[in-house]
């Protein structure tokens, strides 16, 4: 017992650690887990040699989260500052572009970039996503580059669950393993 809460403080303490300074660096909550196990294990050898012990933990994996962000229904002002975040810490942005139109914003050309400059996001992080893509090509273009362990957004104008579409899209990813918040 004192084996497992030693390594369970180990683990928790280089988590707490390591995805803060990632975060911080905009390299995401995924890499800093990765980066705190390396540092933990191989490096300064504090676990890794019990290797039974560690099964318990592996049951674990990789946290993957897929974010669904409502916008609010009357301008991209509306984001709440928790959706803000989570916008800024993923790899891919996508704005869902056919169950509502954003005022201001997907009306005209260039409306990705319009959110990237807002919302201080790097050029070519926000693509839009129609139909299609939402309905048919979400495994492809959102479940499975967040299993793979990317963090994931699909920004929503209102709420995230008024359509049926994306209460579908939760369950998708939830049966794939992955975090939806």
């Amino acid at each position: 017992m004192d084996a497992f809460l030693y390594q369970a403080t180990i683990y928790l303490a280089a988590a707490v650690i390591a995805v803060p300074i990632a975060a911080r660096l905009g390299l995401g909550s995924v890499l800093g887990y990765l980066a705190a196990g390396i540092i933990i294990g191989p490096v300064l050898g504090l676990v890794g040699s019990e290797t039974e012990d560690l099964r318990h933990f592996a049951e674990f994996g990789v946290v993957m989260m897929l974010f669904l962000i409502g916008l609010g229904l009357g301008s991209a002002d509306d984001i709440t500052l928790r959706g803000l975040e989570s916008i800024r810490k993923c790899s891919r942005v996508y704005l869902e572009a056919y169950t509502a139109i954003l005022p201001g914003v997907w009306q005209e050309d260039g409306a990705a970039q319009k959110l990237e400059e807002k919302y201080g996001l790097v050029e070519g992080t926000v693509r839009l996503a129609d139909r299609e893509m939402v309905e048919s090509g979400c495994e492809e273009a959102l479940i499975e580059p967040a299993a793979r362990g990317e963090d994931v957004a699909l920004l929503v104008v209102g709420d995230p669950f008024s359509a049926t579409t994306h209460t579908d899209l939760q369950l998708r990813a939830r049966e794939a393993g992955v975090a939806v918040e």
